[in-house]
C-alpha cells in the first residue's frame, strides 16, 4: 500500500462507517415499523456489529496515521497531512487556518507523501520516533 492509500484508508473507514450507521438506523426504524417481521431487527444488529468493527479499525488507523506523521521533521508538512487526512480539510481550507497559499499547502502534502512514502519503504526513520 502506498503512503497515499494509507492515509487515505482512514477517509475511507469513515465513509464506510457512516453508511453502516445510516443503513442501521433505517433498519430500526423499518423493526419498529414492522414489529412482526424480525429480518429488520436481525439486519440492524448485523449492521451495528460491522459498524463496531469500522470504528475499531478506524481508531487504529488514526493511530498508526499520527505514527507515521510523527516520523516528519517539518511540522508544517505534519499540519498539512493532519488536517488534510485526519481532519479532512481541502488544500483551501488548510490554507485559509495556516500562513501558507493553497499552492503552497499542495507542495507541504506532495514532500510529506513523498517523505512517508520512504519511511514506509524503509522502516525506522532517522530521528527514532517512528516504527
Amino acid at each position: 500500500m502506498s503512503a497515499r492509500q494509507f492515509l487515505e484508508s482512514y477517509g475511507d473507514i469513515l465513509d464506510r462507517a457512516g453508511r453502516l450507521e445510516r443503513e442501521a438506523l433505517l433498519c430500526r426504524r423499518y423493526a419498529r415499523q414492522q414489529p412482526d417481521n424480525p429480518r429488520w431487527a436481525a439486519r440492524a444488529e448485523d449492521l451495528e456489529g460491522e459498524l463496531r468493527k469500522a470504528r475499531r479499525l478506524g481508531d487504529t488507523r488514526k493511530r498508526e496515521i499520527e505514527e507515521k506523521i510523527a516520523c516528519l521533521e517539518n511540522p508544517a508538512e505534519a499540519l498539512v497531512l493532519s488536517m488534510r487526512y485526519l481532519g479532512r480539510y481541502t488544500y483551501d481550507e488548510i490554507a485559509e487556518v495556516s500562513t501558507y497559499s493553497p499552492r503552497h499547502i499542495q507542495r507541504l502534502h506532495v514532500q510529506a507523501v513523498g517523505r512517508l512514502e520512504i519511511f514506509m519503504d524503509t522502516g525506522p526513520c532517522a530521528n527514532g520516533r517512528c516504527r
